[in-house]
């Protein structure tokens, strides 16, 4: 059998050999009642990368029953951190987000002070 399938079923050009629904989801948004010449991308993400974290459970680690041990993982950098209870994961957590704070802070400046 030689040709495509539309050139087999005699499908004028320009149409779909099988049906499809097209949908004009801007034309679907106005009759909803939304201004969509005024709907743009928030820029600062809601939970940006430099902010994330892997939280990694030990085996032994029981949170049912207030046992936490494992490891913190901050996704950008890929620094580590192991705890031994949930005090140490708090700890871990909000010494190395000062220091991303106070990191990006300096380069703020540096970047601000250069001509």
């Amino acid at each position: 059998m030689a040709g495509t399938v539309a050139a087999r079923l005699r499908v004028p050009k320009g149409r779909h050999a099988i049906p499809t629904e097209r949908r004009r989801f801007r034309n679907d948004l106005r009759r909803a009642g939304f201004d969509t010449a005024a709907m743009t991308l928030n820029p600062q993400p809601t939970y940006p990368s430099q902010r994330s974290y892997v939280l990694k459970l030990h085996r032994d680690a029981r949170p049912q029953d207030g046992l936490l041990r494992g490891r913190l993982e901050h996704i950008a950098s890929g620094e580590g951190f192991d705890f031994a209870d949930a005090a140490g994961l708090l700890a871990a957590l909000a010494r190395h987000a000062a220091a991303l704070a106070a990191g990006s802070d300096r380069q703020a400046t540096v970047i601000e002070s250069k001509p």
